[in-house]
């Protein structure tokens, strides 16, 4: 004899009709058994359908104003001020600093600009105040720190000289090269020219001329060396420039006005008319 089967409605939220597993269930009599509902967790758990997550749209945020001109404030009435209230005004209370002693300085060195020193000194006294340090240690700390700006001062001063001497060196070497490689000055004309220029040097300079070439470092700029090479040639050209060759002096206005330039040369004697 088969055992009866019973139809048992399982409950599934995804479908309107309700399916229905058939299960089996044994009995010792023939007569049908009414069975209690039974729920399959396998269906159920394919059966549950998962959150569908809602979305928020967020408001949108403004749009920056554009800054104003003066076309969209003419005709405006400006804003009236704020009131003045009447009531007193509290002064505030003001805590007196300690003062410091003058900073001991490396020689040949000054601290010109007094504002700094009295802001440095300000905020100082006010770590003191605030810190409660005792006045002796915050004026050796003091004093540590403007050392400690002063070589970093000297140390600044010195790297820019440095630098500066650096490149005008490479500048003056650069005028040496340009002289040397010269067609007209230099070249197989160097030396000449430059014991050319060294005569016309102890003809014309004076002694705060011969300092100057020293000092602007203008004896190697093209440029000085070009203007003594052509002194020396018109020195040259009228037999001014030999050496051991003595220049006459002219003795009237006919000697003057055929000897030409080198009347300039002649010396003291004699006058040209």
């Amino acid at each position: 004899m088969t055992d009866p089967v019973v139809a048992v409605p399982v409950a599934a939220p995804v479908s309107s009709q309700e399916p229905t597993v058939t299960v089996p269930v044994a009995s010792e009599s023939s007569s049908p058994v009414n069975a209690a509902p039974i729920v399959a967790s396998e269906l159920a758990s394919e059966a549950v359908a998962a959150p569908v997550a809602e979305t928020v749209a967020e408001p949108a945020s403004e749009a920056p104003k554009p800054p104003t001109s003066l076309l969209s404030e003419a005709g405006k009435d400006p804003e009236p001020p704020a009131p003045v209230s009447d009531a007193p005004v509290t002064p505030e209370q003001t805590v007196e600093l300690p003062s410091y002693e003058s900073y001991k300085l490396p020689e040949g060195v000054t601290l010109s600009d007094e504002t700094q020193v009295k802001a440095f000194n300000t905020l100082l006294g006010e770590l003191e105040a605030q810190t409660k340090i005792p006045h002796e240690l915050m004026q050796e700390h003091g004093q540590k720190l403007v050392d400690f700006y002063v070589q970093q001062q000297q140390a600044a001063q010195q790297q820019a000289a440095k630098l500066q001497a650096d490149v005008w060196d490479r500048t003056r070497q650069g005028w040496r090269g340009e002289v040397k490689s010269d067609p007209v000055i230099g070249r197989n004309r160097f030396e000449t020219v430059l014991r050319d220029a060294a005569r016309v040097r102890d003809l014309f300079a004076t002694d705060r001329f011969k300092q100057m070439i020293e000092y602007t470092g203008a004896g190697d700029h093209p440029g000085m060396i070009e203007f003594c090479n052509n002194v020396a040639r018109y020195l040259d050209k009228h037999g001014l420039l030999r050496e051991g060759t003595p220049v006459p002096a002219p003795t009237n206005k006919t000697t003057a006005s055929k000897s030409g330039p080198r009347a300039r040369y002649a010396g003291s004697s004699g006058t040209p008319g």
